[in-house]
């Protein structure tokens, strides 16, 4: 089983991030079709996958993977359009590794992030961001070096943004919350009672609000 990650260039979805599950091969030993998933986008590829659902399970390949199939272009080799070579490949990028740059806008749930103490503050910024969750975030260096080098020079930038922070913790944010609960509990004998129950069990989770549990 193959379990690479692979970057979408084209058709599904331009930029979306697949693992890459199974390669199929035609009689001649040449790449016929690439199926994917996309675990954190299962939106993409909907159709495909349920036209070669059947198929899929005929080459015992997962039903949530994807049909990646080659595409074939015609390219110009000179100004006037005259000589055309024609180009048949599939449009997926090995996304093993990416530059900060490229990873920007994206949003993954586990990264592997290289870091050097040489990267500027706003790079760092950006290469943290990326991950949705703390547990999904794994930081590794060239030389196994622990020491975080961050927020250690007293350069006019990494001060200024310090006491932005401290600044900022001095104020404490009052929330639409923290408004309803103080007005529920400060009036004594209100209730509120919602009329509309339809459906209340698949809905149970949202009951955890702090406002409605008040």
């Amino acid at each position: 089983m193959i379990t690479t990650n692979i970057y979408v260039k084209e058709g599904l979805a331009n930029g979306a991030v697949g693992k890459l599950v199974h390669v199929e091969t035609n009689y001649e030993g040449l790449v016929k079709t690439i199926w994917l998933e996309f675990p954190d986008l299962p939106q993409i590829g909907k159709k495909l996958t349920r036209k070669a659902a059947g198929y899929a399970a005929e080459i015992n390949v997962s039903r949530m993977a994807v049909p990646i199939v080659l595409r074939s272009s015609n390219i110009p080799l000179n100004n006037n359009k005259t000589i055309f070579v024609k180009r048949t490949h599939v449009p997926l990028v090995c996304a093993c590794a990416t530059t900060i740059h490229k990873s920007q806008g994206n949003t993954y749930s586990k990264i592997v992030y290289e870091y050097d103490r040489h990267h500027s503050q706003s790079l760092l910024y950006v290469a943290l961001l990326r991950v949705t969750s703390i547990e999904g975030l794994y930081i590794t260096t060239k030389n196994n070096d622990k020491t975080f080098y961050h927020f250690r020079r007293r350069s006019s930038p990494t001060i200024d943004l310090q006491e932005e922070f401290k600044r900022l913790s001095l104020n404490k944010l009052q929330t639409i919350n923290e408004d309803l609960i103080n007005f529920v509990t400060n009036r004594q004998g209100l209730s509120i009672f919602p009329f509309n129950c339809q459906s209340l069990t698949a809905h149970a989770v949202d009951l955890q609000d702090s406002v409605i549990r008040n």
